[in-house]
């Protein structure tokens, strides 16, 4: 198990390799991590086709020396016969065939086993009579197959007291009795291997020489594909992101021409209310003086066109109040919004509480304070209208990432999406969510029946020119 240290620094190279990964094209991606998997895929194959090679070789040569060695024991009838010892007389027999005569320059050492795994003769006499157990080889071989085994050897010669590395291929062959046809000794015996260590060695060559070539122009194809699709990829990245400048230097001037529609707007609108003051307000106070004058007082009639015309006189006082645009120039974000509440609490004799957080000494455009000023007028006219709530509070909280207008209040409260989307849910919600989008803002409603509401508004304080 990898220890802290251990992880934390294989972390930190995968990282780095993934940071220098991601500067590459998608084809120089590709052609490092493809060599990468290709040299690991290659090495593997090549590897084991070369172990199979060697295997089936090895084999090959193992069966060859068995047929070779069966065709001898004719001239060795004792070993067609299962025996607990052998003669002096059949023990020079085999030195005779393998020491003396023309095996002797191919085999090194030879043995003959018994199937307890007792050595009958050896070209070391030392050995026999010595019980060494069955080996796997050897149980093979008492089960009818031959076994034949690759290795390189070190001999020592005491003499001149030097050591080489000899190849041999060591082989046990079953030896079965002609008539039964069953096994009944198994000779073992090494021979020299040079010729198969050359055979093996221009195999494995061979091998490697295939795999590398079919790897390579497999992988020089592959790339020759990606790379192209690399390229179209990356016309195609440059082509988005041209347009995606495009679209936002075309979102800049949509967003600059809905905040200078929405100052025009309200030009329009402080023109209104101020013709409805000046104009229609004054006609009617005229109107109710002339009444007055006329001597009409006591008429019934007259009576209720007087109670009409105060009555249309306050509704358009209260309008044209409303239309009209606050002298918010020289304010600060946060005092606009006091501003608003203020304006409220005058208008409506109402106990709006205030409450500025954070860095409130940060100025914004004109058009996103007359934002401010609609926002919070919109929200606390809504509460006065619909929330019967005995206690609202407004929160203005500035950072240098955002401005956020909170009015909370514990009134009635209502279910914010369907009084959002119903057709009779009216236009303020809405209006102030149009209101707050050209500047990038968002607008939160926190509400449930009998529970109160929160609404919060949110601008981010980014320089928009007006």
């Amino acid at each position: 198990m990898l220890g802290p240290d251990k992880k934390t620094i294989m972390a930190r190279m995968m990282l780095h390799l993934k940071t220098r990964l991601s500067r590459f094209t998608l084809s120089m991606r590709f052609f490092t991590l493809g060599c990468v998997v290709m040299f690991g895929a290659a090495f593997t194959l090549g590897t084991w086709v070369s172990n199979r090679i060697e295997a089936g070789v090895t084999e090959n040569y193992g069966s060859a020396a068995a047929l070779y060695l069966e065709s001898l024991t004719p001239q060795l009838p004792f070993l067609q016969t299962t025996a607990d010892s052998l003669s002096d007389e059949a023990k020079a027999d085999l030195r005779r065939i393998f020491v003396d005569g023309a095996l002797g320059r191919q085999v090194v050492t030879y043995k003959i086993w018994t199937k307890d795994g007792t050595v009958l003769a050896s070209y070391d006499p030392s050995l026999e009579g010595q019980n060494f157990g069955l080996s796997d080889a050897l149980a093979k071989a008492w089960d009818g197959s031959v076994s034949a085994e690759y290795e390189l050897v070190q001999l020592n010669d005491p003499n001149l007291g030097t050591s080489i590395e000899l190849p041999l291929m060591g082989i046990y062959v079953p030896i079965r009795n002609v008539q039964t046809g069953n096994v009944v000794n198994v000779i073992e015996f090494y021979r020299r291997a040079e010729d198969l260590q050359n055979d093996i060695f221009l195999a494995r060559q061979q091998t490697w020489y295939v795999v590398s070539a079919i790897f390579l122009i497999s992988g020089l194809l592959l790339f020759a594909i990606v790379h192209a699709g690399s390229r179209l990829i990356e016309r195609q990245r440059a082509d988005l992101l041209r347009q995606l400048d495009s679209n936002r230097d075309l979102q800049k001037r949509i967003a600059l021409a809905a905040t200078r529609s929405t100052s025009q707007a309200d030009r329009v609108m402080q023109r209104i209310g101020l013709d409805l003051h000046d104009g229609v307000a004054q006609h009617l106070s005229l109107l109710a003086l002339r009444l007055e004058g006329a001597g009409l007082k006591d008429n019934e009639d007259a009576k209720t066109i007087t109670v009409a015309l105060g009555n249309a006189m306050t509704e358009l006082r209260a309008i044209s109040r409303g239309l009209a645009l606050p002298d918010i120039d020289t304010l600060l974000p946060c005092n606009v919004v006091k501003k608003a509440v203020q304006d409220h609490n005058n208008a409506y004799n109402a106990d709006v509480r205030f409450e500025p957080l954070g860095e409130t000494s940060i100025n914004a455009p004109q058009a996103i304070k007359l934002a401010l000023y609609r926002v919070t007028q919109e929200l606390l006219a809504n509460t006065n209208k619909h929330a019967q709530a005995s206690q609202v509070t407004v929160t203005f909280t500035q950072t240098t990432a955002q401005m956020t207008v909170t009015v909370s209040d514990n009134g009635t409260g209502f279910d914010p999406e369907n009084t959002i989307t119903s057709p009779d849910g009216g236009q303020g919600l809405v209006g102030i969510r149009d209101r707050l989008l050209p500047f990038g803002g968002q607008i939160d409603i926190q509400s449930q029946p009998n529970s109160g509401t929160t609404v919060t508004c949110s601008i981010p304080n980014e320089r928009v020119q007006s």
